[in-house]
């Protein structure tokens, strides 16, 4: 018994943990946040500059295999460094933003491919990018994320990342302010995780809470671009 309750602290904790990070890549994702549950209702606009969005269309979009998405990339970072003063750190990007990536014509010529070749891989891919100075990439695998709903029980598909976005960011972007927790005896800032019994009905209940949410301090420090029509 006591090993299940255990069990059962270190799951609750864990949702809680995944929904920080939910938070977290919806803000430098996003740029915006929306909550309405349990009476709190929050919208949140980020900020970021208009300057630091793009969105590519038609012929221009990386969907079009013939698409010289180096001088994006190189113009988008100019952009950021010029706004900025530094490049940024990391290039975060989605599956399908990789896959067309990897099937680009001029990309595959760069690697230095066969004639006939078709895509390249993923080290070679980040090879040319290296040899031009851009940014790391980061694939962000979870576009969506289902998370428990603590007042239902049921899971939210929440989608955290759009398909077709490149997001150039650096690490003091922002962070996740934790604030006062109702559930704590001195409302200290922290995660509380509590267990205790009613009488009506009897019963036994473990929760955790947390409050909080996710900022940009310096929204500057993060750019959006689509790349793929249709998302």
């Amino acid at each position: 018994m006591i090993d299940k309750l255990v069990n059962k602290g270190i799951d609750l904790l864990d949702y809680l943990k995944l929904r920080v990070r939910v938070e977290k890549l919806k803000a430098l994702a996003i740029g915006y946040n929306e909550y309405d549950n349990n009476n709190v209702k929050v919208k949140l606009d980020y900020g970021i500059p208009a300057e630091h969005k793009h969105a590519l269309v038609g012929a221009e979009a990386w969907s079009n295999a013939d698409k010289d998405v180096i001088g994006d990339l190189l113009g988008w970072v100019a952009t950021y460094q010029r706004n900025n003063g530094k490049k940024p750190e990391a290039m975060l990007i989605t599956r399908k933003v990789l896959n067309a990536l990897t099937e680009n014509t001029l990309l595959i010529a760069e690697a230095g491919r066969p004639d006939g070749a078709k895509r390249i891989s993923a080290i070679e891919l980040e090879d040319v990018l290296t040899r031009y100075g851009l940014p790391k990439l980061v694939v962000v695998e979870e576009t969506e994320v289902a998370v428990r709903d603590i007042y239902t029980g049921k899971d939210e598909i929440i989608s955290v990342f759009p398909e077709n976005r490149v997001v150039l960011v650096s690490s003091d972007a922002g962070k996740f302010l934790t604030g006062p927790n109702p559930d704590d005896d001195n409302f200290a800032p922290v995660v509380v995780l509590d267990a205790y019994d009613e009488r009506t009905p009897k019963r036994s209940i473990i929760e955790v809470s947390q409050s909080g949410f996710a900022i940009l301090e310096n929204p500057n420090l993060v750019f959006h671009a689509d790349v793929i029509e249709g998302e």
